[in-house]
């Protein structure tokens, strides 16, 4: 499919919300925009477009790829205003515009097969019950000797992921890229929500290291000076990527990477519940990845936290970009060793 055409449809789509959420797009025009949507076929099976990450081709998106995408819509915090619910779906979307060839890298990354798995339905009754299910997929996944690949929702998800990677891999440690510490006891009622997560993996004795922080709460920042858990903060990284990689040492060999969102600047992602000034750009994201990939081997990652904003698409397509370039430099060699590079 032309970019042109994937683009055309990704405008149409926010033009349509936009006017319906505003009360001014009558009836017939309303029908009339769908058609015109529905022509173009995206995901139709009369054309031959998958409905998947990317648009891959089915060829390299089946069960026997080597990457499972996993969306999973579910918000512990029910915002009214912003909500990562909808993040899966505005990252599936955006990823409609994606170049296959990552020109960057040199690299077609989904020849290594990327397959996007049913939308899991997540538990609704509590943080706690959800993070089973997460757990439950994931461990599949895992099981299946195939790479995990968690959109979310918000970041409660990745003590499931964890958990599973957990009982694949016993010399696990885990990076979290965060503007927060995420590490009250409790918050909002549960122990098991967003603003806990990294408590709760502490509590299982993985080796963790939180990178990106530039606010933290007095009770977070009490506990961060009695465990002695790892905290980079968003300054020490911007001022010398040396402060990432000095903390990888003492990590073991496998790590479950976590990504949310609002790690980065505002101003470049700011499609986020909790912005905080200051922050990762694009490019300090990228080396902070390679850095990662070339001393240790990722087992799985999540990119959580994406709360999409109406009208505003550019931060799902980085969010999605962020997901296929992570995918890239995780795969490199072995992509070029099956002959996905392109001169």
């Amino acid at each position: 499919m032309a970019g042109r055409d994937k683009g055309l449809l990704l405008w149409l789509e926010v033009n349509l919300i936009v006017r319906v959420c505003a009360g001014n797009l009558e009836e017939s025009e309303l029908g009339k925009q769908a058609n015109i949507m529905g022509s173009i076929n995206i995901g139709s099976a009369s054309k031959g477009y998958p409905y998947n990450f990317g648009v891959i081709p089915r060829e390299y998106s089946s069960v026997d790829s080597a990457v499972y995408v996993i969306c999973i819509s579910y918000d512990s915090a029910n915002n009214p205003i912003l909500s990562s619910r909808g993040g899966p779906g505005g990252i599936l979307r955006a990823s409609r515009n994606l170049e296959l060839f990552d020109s960057e890298l040199g690299l077609e990354t989904y020849k290594i097969g990327i397959y996007t798995i049913d939308e899991v339905e997540p538990n609704s009754n509590c943080p706690f019950e959800n993070s089973q299910v997460v757990e439950a997929v994931v461990g599949e996944v895992l099981n299946g000797d195939k790479f995990p690949v968690v959109i979310g929702g918000d970041h409660s998800l990745t003590l499931g992921a964890v958990r599973a990677a957990a009982n694949k891999y016993q010399d696990l440690g885990v990076v979290i890229l965060d503007a927060h510490p995420d590490l009250f006891d409790e918050y909002e009622s549960t122990k098991y929500g967003h603003a806990s997560v990294a408590r709760r993996i502490d509590e299982l004795g993985i080796p963790l290291a939180i990178v990106g922080v530039r606010t933290a709460s007095r009770d977070e920042t009490d506990f961060i000076n009695k465990s002695g858990i790892t905290i980079v903060s968003a300054r020490e990284v911007l001022k010398s990527k040396e402060a990432f990689e000095g903390v990888l040492s003492a990590l073991p060999e496998r790590i479950y990477l976590s990504v949310d969102v609002d790690v980065m600047d505002p101003g470049e992602m700011p499609a986020v519940a909790n912005p905080e000034p200051g922050g990762l750009g694009w490019y300090d994201m990228e080396e902070c990845f390679e850095r990662l990939i070339s001393k240790k081997t990722v087992v799985g990652f999540d990119v959580v936290e994406l709360c999409p904003i109406a009208g505003n698409p550019t931060p799902d397509f980085i969010a999605a970009k962020l997901i296929y370039r992570l995918i890239g430099l995780i795969f490199r060699d072995k992509l070029l060793s099956v002959g996905g590079e392109q001169g």
